[in-house]
């Protein structure tokens, strides 16, 4: 496990630095070179508009359930 784990480490280094990684390959997924930065951004952007909307569908089911109930 250490040994599996050490490797998963080194290829994440790897792909943060540089961009790319024989572990991480994009081919053809996007069509413009991104930073490892910029994609981190991209999804954390995306991660938290997916929590809005999670949180904003939960009251709006509390509301009518509440309202109904």
């Amino acid at each position: 496990m250490g040994r599996r784990r050490a490797s998963i480490t080194r290829a994440l280094r790897e792909y943060l630095a540089n961009g790319e990684s024989e572990h991480f390959r994009t081919d053809g997924v996007e069509s413009t070179p991104q930073s490892p930065a910029a994609a981190l951004r991209k999804d954390i952007r995306l991660a938290t508009l997916i929590l809005v909307v999670v949180v904003l569908s939960a009251f709006g089911f509390m509301k009518v359930f509440i309202e109904f109930y």
